[in-house]
């Protein structure tokens, strides 16, 4: 199986599920009628969603962004929890700057690593690790 095809961006279903519900929901609560229970409540399991989907989407096909927006999404996520808990001040307008960040960081992440390395690591196959060489391998 390639990289593409291992690739969870690649599949519509999944990608809606772990990346654009999360995002709609921290977008719907982001408005200041939403009380601050409810963000401290759905931006950091968003935020952790959207992360774990991104380290997990970097060990399956070596997506490069997820390299990077993955530990930010789940820094996001760990933020917006000490912010809505109030354990971390991040003052009267938190939720706007935690919002400001996440947007962005996330265009930077997804942007700027794979203009720079490409949209795939190059890693060795894990089909052609696994087997014992053959003669067809060369030298």
């Amino acid at each position: 199986m390639t990289a593409p095809q291992r690739d969870l961006l690649s599949r519509r279903g999944t990608t809606i599920l772990v990346y654009a519900a999360p995002t709609l929901a921290i977008v719907t609560t982001s408005n200041q009628g939403v009380v601050d229970a409810v963000r401290t409540l759905v931006w950091p399991l968003a935020f952790a969603v959207m992360g774990i989907a991104c380290v997990v989407n970097a060990v399956r096909c070596g997506r490069v962004h997820c390299y990077f927006t993955g530990p930010f999404l789940l820094l996001l996520g760990a933020a917006s929890l000490l912010h809505g808990l109030r354990i971390v001040s991040l003052g009267r307008n938190g939720w706007g700057w935690l919002g400001l960040v996440a947007i962005a960081g996330t265009v930077v992440f997804l942007t700027v690593p794979e203009r720079l390395w490409g949209r795939y690591a190059n890693r060795p196959s894990r089909e052609r690790s696994s087997r014992p060489p053959s003669p067809r391998d060369g030298p």
